[in-house]
C-alpha cells in the first residue's frame, strides 16, 4: 500500500527485515480483533499486513504467545487471561536488571541479526483498561521479533511462578468428553470480529434414545469460547445475530430461541416443524425455514418483530400438488429479498383397508422416489418457483446480491429392483450459480474431479470474487473461490478420529473466519455398541479459526 493508500508498499518488504510502513502499525499488529480498535485504523493496517512477511512473521510471534497464554494461564475457573495484562505482569513482577535500552544501537528498523541477543524493547506502556474509542498498545516503534523473545523468556518465567501458585507438580488437564457422548456444534453467528455464537446439541452417553439431549450454545467473547447456561432440552440446526443484543436460534421440532442481550429464552414455536436454518435482516424482519414432520405443509416462517407467521407457498408446491417440501438452506439479501433451497419429494396416499376409510397422504418412503432439488425466490411479498432439479437436493444458498447467488448440495443415481425401495449408489457433488437471471451448474469451476458419496454444503461468499465452500465427507474439506475456481484448502488434522464434519462457516473479513462442526471417536475412544460403525463413538464439537492464511483447531 502506497502513501495513497492503494497498490503496493513503496519499499517493500524483504524476508528478513521491515519497510518503510511497518513502524506505523507496529502497535497495531497485537490487538488487531479489539473492539477498541478504530476500524479505519484496523483496515489499513490488514491491508498492509497481507503484503508483509515482517509484520505477517510478527503477528503468528503474537498468536503463539497468546495461545500459550491461554493454555498455561486460564484454567477452566479462572477468567481469560490477555495478553496485556501478562506484560503488566513480567515487568512489574520480573524487574530487569538494567535501564530498558533502545532495540539496536542506531535508528534503523531492521530486525535483529539472526542469532544476536535480544534487547530489552524500548518503551512499554503498561495501561490498566484500554482508553475508550483507542486500542491497546504493547509497544511504541517497531515491535521487532527481538521484543517478542524477551516476552516469551519472560513469559516463561511468569509460567513457572503461576505453576507453582496453582500446585507444585499437579498439571491442569482440561477433563476430555465421556466415552460414548455426543455434543455437536451446527451452527455460528458472529456479531463482529471479537464475539460470537455458536449452537447445537448435547447428549449424555447414558442417554440411548435422546430424550434428555439439551442445547448447546457458546459464546465468543473475550478470545475464547466458553459454554452459556440453558437447561432448555432440544437440538439446535442454525442462529442468527441481528446485532449484539438480539438474535435466534432455531432447531427441530419447531424449537426456537430467542436472546435479549442477556439470555436465551425459549419462545413458542410452529408444533412439529423441524426448522433448518434462520436468518434475520434485522430484529424485525428475518425468515426461517425446514420441513413439516405431519406431512405436506409449508416450510417458510417470517418474522415481523412481533410474532413468526407460516409463509403461503408457490401454487404448484401446495398440499394440492402432492408434494412435501423440505427447505434447508437461507439467504436475505434485503429487507425484501431472500433465497430458499431444499428439495420436494411425492406425496402418495396410503393404501385403504378393505371396508375402512380413506388414510391421509403420507410422504413416499425415501429413497423410493428421488428427490428434486428446489430453489425459491422472495420477491415482491410472495415465494416463486425459481428452479427445479430433479434427482437432486440443495443444503445451502449465499447470495452477494440479488443477481449474484450460489447453491449446493449433491446430485444421486439410484437402482431400483421391481417391488423394492430403491437404493442409492452414489453421491455427487452439486454447485450452482446464479447470474444474469438464470441458473447453470458449474461443476467445472471446482478444482479437481468430483469424488463419489460426497456433497457440498455449507457456502458463505464475502463478494463475488471470495467465498468458503465444504465438501462434506468422512474428513469433511474446505473449498475457497478465487473468482474463477474453487481450490482445496489445507485443514489441521484431528487424533483418535474416524470421522469428522464441518456444519457451517462465518466470516468476519477475507482474513478472519470461522468453521465450526463434530468429530467422532476412532474405535479405541469410542464404547462397544450396536451401531453403523460397529461401536458407539464419542462425539465432540470442533472450532477451526482462520486468521493469516491458515486455519488452527480452537476447540475440539
Amino acid at each position: 500500500m502506497n502513501a495513497n493508500g492503494n497498490g503496493n508498499d513503496q519499499s517493500a518488504a524483504s524476508a528478513h527485515g521491515p519497510n518503510a510502513r511497518c513502524d506505523a502499525f507496529a502497535a497495531v499488529l497485537p490487538v488487531l480483533d479489539e473492539l477498541a480498535l478504530d476500524p479505519q485504523e484496523a483496515a489499513q493496517a490488514r491491508a498492509h499486513l497481507a503484503s508483509c512477511a515482517f509484520c505477517q512473521a510478527q503477528a503468528h510471534a503474537y498468536e503463539r504467545m497468546e495461545s500459550a497464554v491461554h493454555a498455561y494461564l486460564a484454567p477452566e475457573a479462572v477468567a481469560p487471561y490477555r495478553a496485556q495484562p501478562v506484560v503488566a505482569d513480567l515487568l512489574r513482577d520480573l524487574p530487569l536488571a538494567a535501564p530498558p535500552a533502545r532495540v539496536g544501537a542506531s535508528t534503523s528498523t531492521c530486525a535483529p541479526e539472526r542469532g544476536a541477543m535480544p534487547e530489552t524493547p524500548a518503551r512499554i506502556p503498561l495501561l490498566t483498561s484500554p482508553l475508550p474509542g483507542r486500542p491497546r498498545r504493547f509497544f511504541s516503534g517497531v515491535a521487532s521479533l527481538a521484543a517478542v523473545l524477551v516476552i516469551a523468556l519472560l513469559t516463561a518465567a511468569l509460567l513457572a511462578g503461576h505453576q507453582r501458585q496453582v500446585g507444585p507438580g499437579i498439571p491442569h488437564v482440561t477433563p476430555g468428553p465421556p466415552r460414548g457422548s455426543d455434543t455437536e456444534l451446527a451452527a455460528i453467528a458472529m456479531v463482529s470480529p471479537t464475539e460470537g455464537w455458536a449452537v447445537g446439541s448435547a447428549r449424555a452417553a447414558t442417554d440411548a434414545n435422546g430424550q434428555a439431549t439439551q442445547v448447546l450454545l457458546m459464546h465468543y467473547t473475550q478470545g475464547n469460547w466458553s459454554r452459556a447456561n440453558a437447561a432448555i432440552k432440544g437440538v439446535l440446526r442454525s442462529i442468527s445475530m441481528a446485532s449484539a443484543t438480539d438474535g435466534w436460534a432455531v432447531g427441530y421440532q419447531g424449537l426456537m430461541l430467542h436472546y435479549d442481550g442477556h439470555n436465551w429464552r425459549q419462545v413458542s414455536g410452529p408444533g412439529q416443524m423441524d426448522l433448518y436454518q434462520v436468518r434475520m435482516f434485522s430484529a424485525t424482519n428475518g425468515f426461517a425455514v425446514g420441513a413439516w414432520n405431519g406431512g405436506p405443509a409449508t416450510g417458510i416462517l417470517h418474522y415481523d418483530g412481533q410474532a413468526w407467521t407460516t409463509q403461503p407457498l408457490p401454487a404448484r408446491l401446495e398440499a394440492g400438488s402432492q408434494n412435501a417440501v423440505s427447505l434447508e438452506g437461507l439467504a436475505v439479501v434485503s429487507a425484501n429479498e431472500a433465497w430458499a433451497v431444499g428439495s420436494l419429494s411425492p406425496i402418495q396416499p396410503s393404501p385403504t383397508p378393505i371396508g375402512g376409510s380413506p388414510t391421509p397422504l403420507s410422504v413416499s418412503s425415501y429413497p423410493t422416489t428421488p428427490p428434486t432439488a428446489l430453489i425459491l425466490h422472495y420477491t415482491a411479498g410472495r415465494w416463486e418457483v425459481s428452479n427445479l432439479l430433479p434427482g437432486a437436493a440443495l443444503s445451502s444458498v449465499a447470495a452477494t446480491g440479488g443477481n449474484e447467488v450460489w447453491a449446493d448440495g449433491s446430485t444421486e443415481t439410484f437402482t431400483f429392483t421391481q417391488g423394492q425401495p430403491g437404493t442409492v449408489d452414489n453421491a455427487y457433488p452439486l454447485l450452482l450459480r446464479y447470474t444474469g437471471g438464470k441458473w447453470a451448474a458449474v461443476s467445472n469451476q471446482v478444482a479437481g474431479q468430483p469424488t463419489q458419496s460426497q456433497s457440498l454444503g455449507p457456502i458463505a461468499m464475502l463478494s463475488p470474487t471470495d467465498g468458503w465452500m465444504v465438501r462434506a465427507s468422512e474428513a469433511s474439506m474446505l473449498l475457497r473461490y478465487d473468482g474463477s475456481v474453487w481450490n482445496e484448502v489445507s485443514v489441521p488434522s484431528f487424533q483418535d478420529t474416524r470421522a469428522y464434519f464441518f456444519t457451517d462457516i462465518a466470516l468476519t473479513s477475507p482474513t478472519s473466519g470461522w468453521v465450526v462442526g463434530y468429530r467422532l471417536s476412532d474405535r479405541a475412544h469410542g464404547i462397544s455398541a450396536s451401531s453403523g460403525y460397529g461401536y458407539q463413538p464419542t462425539v465432540t464439537p470442533i472450532i477451526l479459526r482462520y486468521q493469516l492464511g491458515a486455519w488452527s483447531v480452537v476447540v475440539s
